[in-house]
């Protein structure tokens, strides 16, 4: 290599570093937002993951999807397991972002009861997205 080229690429990683450290600075705090409001805010983790037998959440097997223990006293349409949100499975970052600004699933279905129908603002549904999609996604086997 020259010493033109040797330069040229300094000048380069120069120039693009910062903007390449701040987008990564960038998504480590959204995804500590997003991390802040499922366990905070919304407590997904109450419904979206199993529990021990002293009742509380099994962490080893956090969002993985787990059976729901309650059932509304008249019958309704009710979901009977919260589904894995570990990962996204079968879910876009884009699609996870709308369903939890709409409430509105890809295929336009509303999510059923308890599922809260949340209509987070854009960049707190953004950052939940990029959260449980920073998840690993349980293995066949334990969903």
């Amino acid at each position: 290599m020259t010493k033109a080229s040797v330069l040229f690429l300094a000048v380069i990683a120069i120039l693009v570093a910062p903007k390449v450290l701040s987008s990564m600075t960038s998504n480590r705090r959204m995804i500590a937002r997003g991390k802040y409001l499922v366990e905070n805010a919304a407590m997904c983790g109450d419904c979206h993951t199993p529990h021990l037998q002293n009742g509380q959440p099994d962490r080893a097997r956090w969002l993985e999807g787990a059976t729901l223990e309650f059932k509304p006293l008249h019958p309704m349409p009710w979901a009977n397991k919260a589904p894995a949100i570990a990962g996204l499975p079968g879910l876009t970052v884009q699609q996870a972002t709308k369903l939890l600004e709409t409430g509105l699933l890809p295929n336009g279905q509303r999510l059923l009861p308890p599922m809260p129908q949340f209509r987070f603002s854009h960049a707190d549904a953004e950052a939940i997205a990029a959260y449980l999609a920073s998840l690993k996604q349980p293995s066949k086997a334990s969903r």
